[in-house]
C-alpha cells in the first residue's frame, strides 16, 4: 500500500490497481502544478500512450495560490484544478495521477523532505524506466524546486539505470544541440491543445494554450537554420542522464555548465569562421 506523508494525498482514477503496472516501462512526469505536464509536453505524453506506454503524472502542488483564483477559497480552486488535471489525463490517456497536494512554499522552504519523500515512495513503487522533470532553465521557482526534490529522491532509490528528461514550459532550454532531444508532435498536436483548454480555470487568465501550441511551432520551425522544417510542431528536451548518474554533481553547477558550453560552442565556430561570411 502507497502510503504520502500528506494525508491529502490521492490517486486518479480511485479504481487503478497499482499493482498491474509493477515490472513494466512506466514512465514518470514530474508536474509542479496540476497543468504543467499537458502544456509542456502534453504531445510527447500523448505519443508515448499511443506506443502503449505507462505513462503517471505526479502533480506536487494543488496549484491553490494561481494568481487566476481571485476570491474563490483555496478548497475550492484545489478541487477545480483537480478536476480539470483529470480531464487531460483522459484526453492524454495518461494511466494515472498522484496528486501530493503540496503547496509551493512547502516544496520550496518547509517541508522538504516530506515531499521528497512523497516522491521518493511514488518512484519506487512506479521504478519507471524514463524520468521527465522541468528544465533546469525555467525561471518558475516552483518548478526549479520540484526537480530538485526529484534529484534529492532519486539519489534515495538503489542504483537503477533511468533516463531523465528536462521539459520546458516557461523558458528555452539554453544548451547545446547535442544535449537536446526533439520530439515531431504534429500528428497530436490536436489531443495536446484539448488537454490545455481542459484547464478552463487557468486558460481564462492567460492563454497558455495559444502559447504552448506556438511555442512548439516555433521549436520546430527554428530548430535547424540551416535545414528544411521536417515538422510543424515538436517538443524540445533536455537530455539530463549525467546529473542522474552523478549525485554529487549539483543542479546549479549541472545547469551553469550547460549553458557556458553552448555559448563556448557557438563563439568558437565564429572564431573558427574568422570574417568569412556564414554561408547559406
Amino acid at each position: 500500500m502507497l502510503s504520502f506523508k500528506n494525508e491529502k494525498a490521492i490517486i486518479l482514477p480511485e479504481k487503478l490497481n497499482l499493482a498491474d503496472y509493477r515490472g513494466m516501462d512506466n514512465i514518470a512526469i514530474i508536474s509542479p502544478h496540476p497543468d504543467d505536464d499537458a502544456i509542456g509536453m502534453g504531445g510527447t505524453i500523448k505519443k508515448h500512450a499511443e506506443h502503449k506506454e505507462s505513462v503517471f503524472s505526479i502533480y506536487l502542488t494543488t496549484g491553490s495560490k494561481t494568481p487566476a483564483a481571485g476570491r474563490r477559497g483555496a478548497e475550492t480552486i484545489t478541487k477545480q484544478r483537480q478536476e480539470e488535471a483529470a480531464g487531460a489525463m483522459r484526453t492524454l490517456d495518461i494511466a494515472g495521477g498522484f496528486f501530493l497536494h503540496w503547496e509551493s512554499k512547502e516544496i520550496i522552504e518547509t517541508k522538504i523532505d516530506d515531499t521528497v519523500q512523497d516522491i521518493f515512495s511514488v518512484l519506487t513503487l512506479l521504478q519507471p524506466k524514463l524520468i521527465y522533470v522541468p528544465s533546469p532553465f525555467e525561471t518558475h521557482l516552483t518548478h526549479l524546486a520540484a526537480t530538485q526534490r526529484t534529484l534529492e529522491a532519486m539519489r534515495r532509490m538503489p542504483e537503477a539505470e533511468v533516463k531523465l528528461r528536462g521539459y520546458s514550459v516557461w523558458n528555452e532550454i539554453f544548451a547545446a544541440n547535442e544535449e537536446l532531444e526533439t520530439i515531431d508532435i504534429s500528428e497530436v498536436i490536436d489531443a495536446k491543445k484539448r488537454a490545455i483548454r481542459s484547464h478552463e480555470s487557468e486558460i481564462k487568465f492567460k492563454p497558455y494554450d495559444t502559447a504552448s501550441i506556438g511555442k512548439n511551432h516555433f521549436e520546430a520551425i527554428f530548430n535547424d537554420p540551416h535545414k528544411d522544417s521536417k515538422s510543424q510542431y515538436s517538443e524540445t528536451f533536455l537530455i539530463m542522464d549525467e546529473i542522474a548518474a552523478r549525485p554529487e554533481l549539483e543542479l546549479d553547477v549541472y545547469t551553469r555548465n550547460l549553458a557556458l558550453k553552448k555559448l563556448h560552442d557557438m563563439y568558437e565556430k565564429l572564431i573558427l569562421a574568422g570574417s568569412e561570411e556564414e554561408k547559406f
